[in-house]
């Protein structure tokens, strides 16, 4: 090639241009065809390039943020040498501008600074460009889209400003169709007969098979079919509800613009994921009949468990507020920007949206935690984006590549997952190894009590409710492994169980939500007084449901020292799971009396009060009437008394019924029923070693007590 060819081909391949090469290789020397040929080469490469210049009209970026590309990022990009020059330079640089927004305070430096891709591999927050000047340090969020040829490098996608997007609904759609297709365990999990599941006794009729936009409620009366649950917060405003007067009305036509908003978002969530029924609580359930309430709520396990996926208004604090509303983070002053990397190519920068601290309004109710624990799948709209789970994966929108396995650990035995898994195991344990069958079941034991610390912890709106609420799970348990269900406890799980008590701390997150520290005593009857049910507030069963196998401590500690004799408790509706009228434990063990010393007095963080029990020598017998007592000269902490309520007055009387080596029940008599007891709280004996307890019950006869 002689040197004015060369010069023209300089120039031209400067500017990048397609068109400008194919005239170079025109205007090339015929006999230099290897030039020719690499021109060539060069022209097909660059034909889906933009030129410098197509990219400077396109774009008002500074020098050194239009040489940002994904590989001088992963290297490191040399950038402004000084906050001072990156500020000023964003007066004019819309990036520069973003980036002096999210530098942390510090002092200005004249160091060179490097903008640095690093993945974070936390789900919600995903690919991060972290600029650092000195030791100042400022961080943007990297995203592309789904189509990007930068997609299976960048994994983050770029967040929808509206949830109306069709982009949302594709997405959606995807996740849960390959949840069917592509989790074999879910479908496991979630028997379901091949001829297809029954509809709910009423579902709302969104009009999809017809293509009309007529909504009707219909009774279904055994009808099979397809359709969506929604799990959502009532709120105190009043809406829209099915009772006596309307359902005939709600039958032949039900006026969009009549329904909250959460419930029209629903419907259109619904017919965009292509499925013809919804169910929802308050317009499926007649409300001002006890009998239609009872037997629906009992039907609930079913209803979620079979629904096609259960759509969660997590964003929502009332049926009026909606979910498909416009993301918080898009009316805010513009925090994004685009980068063209080619015509087919662009990575979007923006500050970092925090969905860990978006206000979940679910979590504070009792209600949500069984529909969120009974449904397989759950699509989840949030103030900021959409999420799925089910019992393989957890998915985001703005991240939703990353498709893994729910976190197993034993802080997370809320989820559905750990349920299913566990009633699986004790249900193939019933059919063969005696020994994994008792493991098994005490795992799923633990699971359970586990998941009533959260649900404690949550408010209602009705008290009555506390077991009802809660019953779908129960229930579930009860069917598929035939244990038996004694007002919230397990009778497989007794004596341990019997053990319950206050937690030492509070969630900050039920703090937000209006939570009580305090547990109050209830005005209506609603448990026995063995039962957590009979107090409001949280609970945890930290001392009763632990790995015996794991720890020889908490074996010697839960060691039982007593005997169930007989357990009953009456139902006071179809639901065998439901709300109760009554019910009775009788126990054969060391029994203690003792009187209360001066309390230690409430502790600042912890749910309780504490209180000393004095120990005297004592001669107990079945009529309970001849008391002797001496005094003991003995440590008064030997025995510390955990009361479920407030603290009892200075020198009144306990008894205390030993359950194990290091635990035991302070009772009192219960007036008006002769030969019974009430629970008021929990003792515990004095640690002296390792595995090793001050036997404060020693010498104490054994009695049968009976507890109401």
């Amino acid at each position: 090639m002689d040197c004015d060819n060369f010069s023209r081909v300089a120039v031209l391949i400067v500017c990048s241009a397609p068109y400008g090469i194919y005239r170079a290789i025109r205007g090339v020397n015929e006999k230099s065809k290897p030039a020719r040929a690499a021109l060539g080469r060069l022209a097909f490469r660059l034909r889906s390039t933009p030129s410098v210049f197509q990219l400077l009209a396109k774009s008002n970026l500074c020098y050194h943020c239009r040489s940002i590309r994904l590989s001088t990022l992963r290297r490191g990009l040399q950038h402004h040498s000084s906050l001072a020059e990156l500020q000023d330079c964003g007066k004019s640089c819309p990036l520069c501008k973003l980036f002096s927004r999210v530098m942390e305070e510090g002092p200005d430096t004249a160091l060179i600074g490097l903008l640095k891709l690093q993945i974070d591999q936390e789900i919600g927050f995903g690919d991060m460009a972290t600029l650092a000047i000195g030791t100042m340090t400022g961080q943007l969020h990297i995203s592309c889209t789904s189509g990007d040829p930068y997609a299976n490098v960048i994994l983050s996608r770029t967040l929808q400003p509206l949830a109306t997007s069709p982009e949302i609904f594709q997405l959606a759609n995807k996740w849960i169709k390959d949840c069917h297709i592509v989790h074999p365990e879910c479908a496991y999990l979630v028997k379901r007969p091949k001829s297809g599941v029954k509809l709910p006794s009423r579902v709302l009729d969104v009009g999809f098979l017809n293509g009309s936009q007529h909504i009707r409620l219909i009774e279904t009366a055994g009808q099979l079919g397809k359709w969506i649950a929604l799990t959502y917060c009532w709120g105190n405003v009043p809406f829209l509800q099915t009772t006596s007067q309307n359902i005939e009305a709600l039958k032949r036509d039900i006026e969009f613009s009549s329904l909250p908003q959460t419930f029209q978002d629903a419907i259109i969530i619904t017919r965009q994921l292509g499925i013809p029924y919804l169910w929802v609580d308050a317009l499926c359930i007649q409300q001002d009949s006890d009998l239609d309430w009872q037997t629906e709520s009992a039907n609930m396990p079913t209803i979620y468990t079979n629904a096609y996926v259960t759509i969660a208004a997590v964003g929502a604090q009332n049926s009026h507020q909606g979910m498909l509303n416009p993301r918080g983070w898009a009316s805010e002053q513009p925090d994004s920007y685009s980068v063209q990397f080619s015509r087919t190519s662009s990575v979007n920068f923006r500050i970092p949206i925090n969905h860990l601290t978006e206000v979940d309004f679910l979590s504070h109710r009792a209600w949500c935690l069984q529909e969120k624990v009974l449904s397989p799948r759950v699509l989840s709209f949030g103030s900021s984006q959409m999420t799925f789970t089910c019992s393989q994966s957890h998915l985001t929108e703005g991240n939703y590549v990353r498709d893994g396995r729910v976190n197993r650990d034993r802080s997370t035995l809320t989820s559905k997952n750990e349920l299913y898994l566990r009633v699986v195991e004790v249900s193939r344990g019933q059919l063969g190894n005696n020994l994994f069958y008792h493991v098994a079941l005490r795992k799923l034991h633990r699971c359970w009590y586990r998941i009533l610390e959260d649900y404690t912890q949550r408010t209602l709106t009705f008290p009555r409710d506390k077991l009802i609420a809660i019953s779908g799970v129960a229930d579930y348990i009860r069917r598929e492994t035939s244990c038996e269900y004694l007002a919230g406890l397990w009778k497989e799980s007794l004596p341990q169980a019997l053990l319950w008590q206050n937690p030492p701390t509070l969630k900050p997150r039920f703090r937000k939500a209006g939570c009580q520290y305090f547990r109050e005593k209830v005005q209506v009857y609603r448990a026995p007084s063995w039962s957590w049910a009979s107090v409001d507030g949280p609970v945890n069963f930290g001392n009763c449901v632990k790995d015996h196998e794991h720890s020889e401590n908490w074996q010697s500690q839960l060691s039982t020292r007593c005997e169930i004799l007989g357990c009953e408790v009456k139902c006071d509706s179809v639901d065998p799971c439901g709300q109760v009228s009554g019910g009775y434990i009788k126990i054969r063990g060391p029994v203690k009396i003792a009187t209360c010393e001066p309390s230690y007095g409430t502790m600042h963080h912890y749910d309780y009060n504490l209180a000393a029990l004095l120990s005297p020598k004592t001669n107990f017998d079945e009529n309970r009437n001849k008391v002797q007592e001496a005094q003991e000269e003995l440590n008064p902490r030997d025995c510390m008394g955990v009361f479920d309520l407030r603290e009892l007055p200075k020198g009144r009387q306990i008894w205390c019924l030993q359950i194990t080596a290091a635990f035991g029940l302070m009772l009192v008599p219960n007036i008006g029923e002769a030969g019974t007891f009430q629970r008021v709280g929990k003792c515990l004996q004095r640690c002296v070693g390792p595995e090793r307890y001050v036997d404060w019950f020693e010498g104490s006869p054994q009695e049968a007590v009976v507890i109401v």
